[in-house]
This record gives C-alpha cells, sequence and structure tokens, in this order.
C-alpha cells in the first residue's frame, strides 16, 4: 500500500495579492482548508511563514484559534519555515538564523506549538542549510524531482548530508503530483486523466499536494487569471481527500508519521558545482528567479543588504531585523504589485543608515590625480604594460580595456587568467579568443549582444599606491558604461569597476575571467563560496561540462539561466593546491552572482567565471534596471 501525505502552504504576502483582499483570501481560501481539516480525518497539515500567521489573526483572530485548537486536538499538524519566506542560500547566515527564531517564536506565541519539520522557503536549497535547520528540526521538506535518482527509488524519507558530517532527514514534496492535483481541480484534465496518472504511481511513498492554498476559490490575479474561475474547487478536493480514504492502494498519513519511515542507511548529498542550489518544479524555476530577474530585483537585493550592514550594528535591533526578514522576501521579486514595490522602497529606507556602509573610496573617485604618463608603465599599439614588486599585467587597449594577462610572482612567466587566444593551445580545442574583465549584455528587442569589447579612449589617474585606468564605451543606442580598472602596487589585487546609464537588457554578465587551463591543475581545482551557511561550501569541478548562464528552453518565456553559486557574503574563491584567486563583490554597490562556465576539451578546459546583474524569465521585463553601478575586487594568494 502507497503512503500518501500532504500540506497546504499558506502566505499571506502572495506576490500578487494585495493586502485589501487578504479577508477575501481568509474566507475563501483558509476557512475552507480549516473545515475540510476538521470535519474529516485526511491527515492534512499546514504550513504557514510566522508573519503569515501574525496577518491572519490581525485581521481574522478566530482563524488562529480554530488552528490551535485543531493542532491539539491533532486534526492537523503544523509545518514550519521561519518568519518570512526568504531564500536562505542567497542571505547572510545570521538572518537566516533569526528568521527561524522569530518564525519560531510566533508559532509557539499564537499557537502553543513548535513545529518539528520544517519547508524550506520556495524549496530553494543549498547544503549550507543542513547546519542551520538541524539546531532547530527534525527533518525538511524538498521536491523530489531534482532528487540526483529521482526515478530509482520509491521517495521514501532519507539523509540529506553535506560535506562536513552534518545531516538531517528529508520529507520529499513532489512538484508533479501537486501540479497535476491543480490542473484536475482546475478542470483542465478530466477525472479519468488524474485516476490514470494515480494508478501508474508505483513509488512506496506519494506526496498528493505541497503548494499554495490561495489559488482554489481564489485567483490571486483576479478576472484576468491565467485560469477561468470556478466556485466549488473546495468540495471537489473534498472529493479527491475521500478518493484517497476509500482507496485500498492508498493511505493517508501525517508528515509526523514520516519521521518513523527515514531510511537511515540512505545518505545523499543533494548538490554540485554544476547544480550548487535546487528548487522546486523544473528547471526555469532556478534560484536566480529571485536574484536576478523580477522588477529588478537586484537592486532590491543590494538595498536589503545595505539594510543588514545598517543594522548588524545596532543594539536592540531585533524590531529592525523582523521587517527586513519581510522585505527580503521571495514575493517583492516575483509578481508583486505596484502597490508591494512602493511598501518595499518605503520601508527598506527606514532601515538603511549610509553612514554605516562602508563605501568604496576608488570608485569613480573624482579626486583621483589624471597623469598623462607614467614611468611605471608602457605601452604598444594594441597593449598597455605594467609591472611591480608583486605582479606583472597586460591591458588590451583595442577590446575594451581587457585585461589579457595577469602574472603573479613568484611564478611571473604563468599567466594566472587573460586571454586565451584561438588556437594557441591546439586550433582544434579554442575556436575564438576568450577575453577577461569584458561584460556582455543582451538585448531582446533588437535581438543584438554587447560585449565591450570595443576601442575606447584610456585615461590614467594616480592615487597613492595605485594606478587607475578608465573607459568609456557607448552600448547600443543610449546606453553608456564606465569602467575603472584599479591598480595596487603594494598588493597582488586590482579592483574592476563598472557604472552603466540607460541599460536596458535581457541579461547583463560582467567582468567575465578566462582562467589560463596551462597554469590550473585540473584534477585539484576548487570553488568555494558561502551559500546561506556560518562555513563556505567547497565544490570540485564535475566530470562533465556545464554552464549555469545557459538558456534554459521555455514555450512561455525567455529563461536565459539555469543556475548559479550565489556568493551570500559577496565572496568566491577559485583556485587549485597551489594557488586561491580571491572575487569580492562589493555588495553595497550591487549584491552581484556569480556563474560558472566550464568546458571539458581533450588535453585541456575551458572555465570561466563571471557575475550577473540581471537575468530574464517570465517574472521580468527590460526596462526594469536602467541603471547599475558593480564593483569587484580579485586578490592572489600563494599556497
Amino acid at each position: 500500500m502507497k503512503k500518501a501525505y500532504s500540506l497546504f502552504h499558506i502566505n499571506t504576502s502572495f506576490s500578487s495579492i494585495e493586502r485589501k483582499n487578504l479577508k477575501e483570501v481568509i474566507y475563501k481560501c483558509y476557512w475552507p482548508l480549516l473545515k475540510l481539516v476538521e470535519k474529516n480525518d485526511f491527515k492534512i497539515s499546514i504550513e504557514a511563514t510566522g508573519k503569515s500567521l501574525m496577518d491572519i489573526n490581525s485581521l481574522e483572530p478566530l482563524w488562529i484559534l480554530k488552528l490551535k485548537e485543531l493542532i491539539f486536538l491533532e486534526k492537523c499538524e503544523l509545518i514550519g519555515s521561519g518568519y518570512s519566506q526568504i531564500i536562505a542560500p542567497s542571505v547572510p547566515f545570521e538572518l537566516n538564523i533569526k528568521n527561524i527564531i522569530y518564525g519560531n517564536e510566533i508559532y509557539k506565541k499564537l499557537l502553543n506549538f513548535q513545529p518539528q519539520i520544517a519547508l524550506i522557503n520556495e524549496q530553494a536549497f543549498s547544503n549550507s542549510l543542513i547546519q542551520i535547520y538541524k539546531k532547530f528540526f527534525k527533518a525538511i521538506v524538498i521536491d523530489h524531482l531534482n532528487h540526483p535518482k529521482c526515478e530509482s527509488d520509491n521517495q521514501e524519507p532519507q539523509i540529506l548530508i553535506d560535506n562536513f558530517g552534518n545531516k538531517i532527514p528529508v520529507i520529499w514534496s513532489n512538484s508533479i503530483s501537486f501540479q497535476r492535483f491543480q490542473r484536475y481541480i482546475f478542470g483542465d484534465i478530466n477525472q479519468d486523466d488524474y485516476v490514470t496518472y494515480l494508478k501508474n504511481y508505483n513509488k512506496k511513498f506519494f506526496c498528493l499536494y505541497s503548494s499554495d492554498a490561495e489559488i482554489f476559490n481564489y485567483r490571486p490575479r483576479g478576472l484576468k487569471s491565467e485560469r477561468p474561475f470556478y466556485s466549488g474547487e473546495w468540495v471537489k478536493i473534498d472529493s479527491v481527500y475521500k478518493f484517497f480514504q476509500k482507496s485500498s492502494n492508498f493511505k493517508l498519513i501525517s508528515f509526523k508519521d514520516l519521521l518513523n519511515e527515514i531510511n537511515k542507511k540512505k545518505k545523499i548529498n543533494m548538490t554540485s558545482i554544476v547544480n550548487p542550489t535546487i528548487v522546486k518544479k523544473q528547471k526555469k524555476y532556478n534560484i536566480n528567479r529571485w536574484l536576478l530577474a523580477g522588477r529588478n530585483n537586484i537592486r532590491l537585493n543590494t538595498l536589503c543588504m545595505n539594510a543588514y550592514n545598517s543594522i548588524k550594528q545596532k543594539k536592540n535591533s531585533k524590531k529592525d531585523f523582523m521587517k527586513l526578514c519581510e522585505l527580503w522576501g521571495s514575493d517583492f521579486r516575483t509578481f508583486a504589485t505596484d502597490n508591494k514595490i512602493r511598501y518595499f522602497y518605503k520601508n527598506i529606507k527606514k532601515l538603511i543608515n549610509n553612514k554605516k556602509i562602508k563605501k568604496n573610496k576608488f570608485f569613480f573617485n573624482s579626486k583621483n590625480k589624471l597623469v598623462n604618463k607614467s614611468q611605471k608603465i608602457s605601452e604598444d599599439k594594441n597593449y598597455i604594460y605594467h609591472s611591480n614588486s608583486k605582479y606583472s599585467i597586460i591591458l588590451n587597449k583595442k577590446k575594451g580595456l581587457t585585461i589579457d594577462g595577469f602574472y603573479n610572482y613568484p611564478n611571473r612567466s604563468k599567466k594566472l587568467f587573460g586571454t586565451i587566444k584561438q588556437g594557441i593551445i591546439n586550433s582544434s580545442l579554442f575556436e575564438s579568443d576568450f577575453f577577461s574583465t569584458h561584460f556582455t549584455i543582451l538585448n531582446k528587442s533588437s535581438l543584438k549582444r554587447y560585449s565591450g569589447l570595443s576601442e575606447n579612449k584610456i585615461r590614467l589617474f594616480s592615487q597613492k599606491n595605485c594606478l587607475i585606468f578608465r573607459t568609456i564605451e557607448k552600448v547600443g543606442k543610449n546606453c553608456i558604461c564606465k569602467k575603472e580598472i584599479v591598480l595596487n602596487n603594494k598588493k597582488p589585487e586590482i579592483i574592476i569597476n563598472y557604472k552603466f546609464k540607460d541599460l536596458i537588457s535581457s541579461y547583463t554578465r560582467l567582468n567575465f575571467i578566462t582562467f589560463d587551463p596551462i597554469n590550473f591543475y585540473r584534477k585539484k581545482i576548487f570553488v568555494r563560496s558561502h551559500l546561506g551557511g556560518k562555513i563556505s561550501e567547497k565544490f570540485e569541478l564535475a566530470d562533465k561540462s556545464f554552464n549555469h548562464g545557459s538558456f534554459v528552453e521555455n514555450v512561455g518565456s525567455l529563461v536565459t539561466t539555469n543556475n548559479s553559486i550565489p556568493a551570500s557574503d559577496g565572496i568566491i574563491i577559485i583556485g587549485d593546491d597551489k594557488k586561491e584567486i580571491k572575487f569580492e563583490v562589493d555588495q553595497n554597490l550591487s549584491c552581484l552572482v556569480p556563474f560558472i562556465e566550464y568546458e571539458k576539451k581533450k588535453g585541456s578546459f575551458l572555465l570561466r567565471l563571471y557575475f550577473s546583474a540581471k537575468e530574464s524569465d517570465e517574472t521580468n521585463s527590460e526596462i526594469f534596471m536602467k541603471n547599475l553601478s558593480a564593483s569587484i575586487k580579485i586578490n592572489i594568494q600563494n599556497k
């Protein structure tokens, strides 16, 4: 007999639901859900953020009292998630901890209940979350669709592990099953289709439903919803559960029962350099949906980081941190209404104290001294050359002031990164030039791509211990890109700054770094980054080629990316057994997101790192991000 379980996700911050409509949602969606639980023994669980419970309590306290009663009578189980629906792999560790603590405090206060199991917010998971969640919960819930052995197991609860010995039981949700459930309730498929799907299901464990409650008997986008509205959907849901209750093939169980079904011998590591994070549903729903798409999500995330850096220096900051958890929530970053976006900007500005935010002193500083020539540099028709006691560098004048070669001492003859020229290793391996420290911008409306590789006038500035090169490039009809490279003469450090004005793009990717395959030992190369945890995660290169910035085939919209390696503290390190190159994004300017491209080649490889400021999916438009300031610092360390 197959064991079936389910949860309904309650979210008063639902992106396209206005605050003024919450009472209607409570009566059309939340009350019918509780009545379904109260009148039956369907083993239904309810998941809600702490903020959702507070919102409901302020509008309809009787609903909270009824939920509390049903939990006490063990008619219903509460699944936790935190105070707000934040995308945990992309935010600082301290905020992830606070978000869970604040949520648990509200569960205790309003319901006198402490959840044992947590649904990962938006099911956006990284291995760093294991160490966090195991301190507060007995198990977590994430989507089985991204299980590395999805087709071969029974979807039984098992153990997730990371590379540090941390582990936590996982209960699988199932995005395919909940989408089939939704389609049947909406009338997209008929009863025979749904029953056929259930008959063909051959796993031992079955997650019947694990998604939104607000979409039944209500349409968040009103009369213009993509689906027509039919009344009586909760009646139809009731009939589905009664079918399962009467079925000889299924047995309805609770999430609590699943804690006794954990296969402790089955331990899996879910992530890799190919997929550093996983989320629910299909690949088009990757983590960049909330980081780089939407209505200028990088701007929203940068303001949240400004607020975080302001608040963490304050005493008695709980109230501010709770507000920041709310504003860092995922629902401001998908289909948020105009009112919600205005609410975000109004409230985030109250949390930011610019005096407490560290500024990049080099960022296009007008006080820098303009110089015509310097004894420290030489040049010819194509290149600028500079050497000091720490490193030497070659800049390409004709290709957008890109770094043609960066050589670190004591290995003065070995290029760490720069341009890998066509045919330089083997004519069959590299068919074109691969540059470093340029950008690529795609304009979907014109189908043009700009790469920042034009020849432009270069000006040289100086500051104490630093040389500064600047150039300006026109991108398309109206966009202007200012670029600045700062060379530190006292240590092996360079800074690359960008400033865009009137930018319209489908994606904006900055500062491509092409690593020289001759000078990196392939089997020892690693990538290290923080993904929402206290300790950084270390990834080895995969045995297959991949590119986080490859397009995902999707009928409905342009999805320009499939994954990324979020640096929640702004730092990503790439190295091997002899050296490390540290890249640090100035998150107070813009929370750029690192991407990796890797291609295996016979006797060699192509490895590139780049940083994205904007990507596209169905949540965004090209017009939202018009101005961008970004800065990336590069440090080299020999082991």
